[in-house]
């Protein structure tokens, strides 16, 4: 049995074609895992770990205390003694807890003015149950307002390319992190 010319031809067209999808599928599956396995978590505590919390901005500082009342688990101590918002406090923890970097690169201290980081947009300072601080500065976001530029005191100098979210996250007024 002889095939007609022009089935063989599509035969081969549909053989080309599924042999190009296959090797772009699995080029990006590569890519999707190296992504993934490139993320680095920013701190290597929980979030019950945590007792206090201290944001600096520009001309501001927030001091948030965790308490032992489970109705009002977080107090505003500066700029005024409030009852902070559980739901604003628990975005910027879960963020803390939970944040990877994207990607990190090391820079010189020179440097460091280009990224935003001297002086920082915001630096937040965690204090630990075992009286230990971690200190996270945000910069300036990316050229494309994907990224916020960040680094961590457990990093040494690398700059870490941090989700927006940290940036929504300590960008707030006065008045959303307190309870209503």
């Amino acid at each position: 049995m002889k095939l007609p010319k022009t089935t063989l031809i599509l035969i081969l067209i549909a053989l080309t074609l599924g042999g190009i999808v296959y090797i772009l599928e699995t080029k990006t599956e590569i890519k999707k895992e190296a992504n993934q396995t490139n993320k680095q978590k920013i701190f290597n505590f929980k979030e019950a770990e945590i007792t206090s919390l201290k944001i600096e901005k520009q001309d501001e500082i927030l001091l948030f205390e965790k308490t032992a009342d489970p109705l009002k688990p977080w107090q505003m101590k500066k700029p005024q003694e409030k009852i902070a918002s559980d739901a604003v406090i628990s975005y910027l923890l879960n963020l803390l807890v939970n944040g990877e970097s994207d990607r990190t690169f090391t820079i010189t201290p020179e440097q460091q003015e280009l990224y935003g980081l001297n002086p920082p947009f915001a630096t937040i300072t965690i204090t630990l149950k075992d009286q230990k601080t971690h200190q996270l500065k945000l910069g300036k976001p990316s050229f494309n307002d994907e990224f916020i530029y960040g680094t961590s005191d457990n990093l040494n100098a690398q700059i870490l390319l941090l989700k927006m979210d940290f940036k929504y996250a300590v960008d707030r007024k006065i008045k959303e992190w307190e309870r209503e």
